[in-house]
């Protein structure tokens, strides 16, 4: 690999570490909101949310179902420990 590519590729590492320790900073955020919520509260946002991710999951493999199983996967992944 030439300097070039290699410096790219670095470049592009580093984001994608940076986007997923965004993502897990979110994700924690959204968590611990969630169990701040009364029960019966929290049990309806996450049936909403489910409910909400599964339409924009539909909408996905109607327009970009390239993009569907990575959103699939991350939802799966985000809820993953919550199962």
């Amino acid at each position: 690999m030439d300097m070039d590519t290699e410096e790219r590729l670095t470049d592009l590492e580093y984001h994608n570490d940076h986007l997923r320790m965004q993502n897990r900073v979110l994700a924690v955020a959204f968590k611990a909101l969630l169990q701040s919520l009364p029960h019966d509260i929290r049990t309806d946002a996450i049936d909403n949310i489910n409910a909400a991710w599964q339409e924009e999951g539909e909408i996905l493999e109607y327009e970009q179902a390239h993009a569907a199983d990575l959103f699939h996967d991350t939802v799966n992944a985000f809820f993953q420990d919550k199962r």
